[in-house]
């Protein structure tokens, strides 16, 4: 996940910035924080579905916070804004970003908290990491990178886009550790992510990668099911 902390205040930035690294390792979350000190530098690096998340200051130098997120909304619906201000004045006006949350100012951690809890399908779909072993190092692994787990033996390989990562345990306590949906067990030995599937025939899931994956007999039903469901409501977003 990356988020964008924007104010011209320079201290609000490293109080912010502070206390989202304090939440995130806490939520066991893994995330990029950009800062930016005017509404011109956000937007001169912004891009449609580089940020996820989005800390907007509204009473800056320059542009406004909410002339810069206006101009976000026309070219990303889905990024969430959540706008900081030290006045309740524009609280009707963020409905017109759709903004996520609003935070009066100064940013403590339960308000963050409560603001960060609004974009909870953003941080369960861009941020949550499993931490597991490998070669006695813990190592944190955002779920949205794994393409699939593969049991070999008594332990499990985690294929990703660019490297596998083998830790010695069982399938089972690794498809508890996952947390199911996206997650599907399509086999006694393999559990695969959605995110990634780019097809599905009768035995196999066919990843982006072109790698196939298995589905059992006793499993196929259930995979079946949840493939058509994970499309049906990617199509509606």
């Amino acid at each position: 996940m990356r988020i964008a902390i924007c104010d011209d205040i320079k201290g609000d930035v490293v109080h912010l910035h502070e206390l989202l690294k304090e939440y995130l390792y806490t939520n066991s979350l893994d995330a990029d924080i950009d800062t930016f000190e005017s509404g011109e530098a956000l937007l001169s690096a912004f891009e449609p579905g580089k940020y996820q998340i989005i800390f907007q200051d509204i009473y800056m130098n320059g542009m406004t916070g909410m002339e810069v997120a206006e101009q976000i909304r026309e070219t990303d619906k889905d990024v969430a804004i959540i706008l900081t201000t030290a006045s309740l004045e524009h609280g009707i006006a963020s409905y017109k970003v759709n903004a996520a949350y609003y935070i009066v100012k100064p940013v403590e951690q339960t308000n963050l908290t409560q603001g960060m809890a609004r974009c909870h399908e953003h941080v369960n779909q861009y941020a949550k990491v499993i931490e597991i072993m490998e070669n006695r190092q813990s190592v944190r692994l955002r779920l949205r990178d794994i393409f699939y787990v593969e049991s070999q033996k008594r332990a499990c390989v985690f294929q990703t886009a660019t490297e596998e990562i083998k830790t010695n345990s069982s399938i089972d306590k690794i498809a508890g550790q996952l947390n199911g949906f996206p997650f599907v067990r399509c086999h006694r030995s393999f559990i695969v992510n959605l995110l990634h599937v780019a097809d599905m025939l009768n035995q196999d899931f066919v990843m982006e990668s072109g790698a196939k994956v298995p589905i059992s007999k006793s499993c196929h039903a259930a995979a079946k099911k949840a493939f058509k469901e994970f499309f049906r409501a990617k199509m509606k977003g």
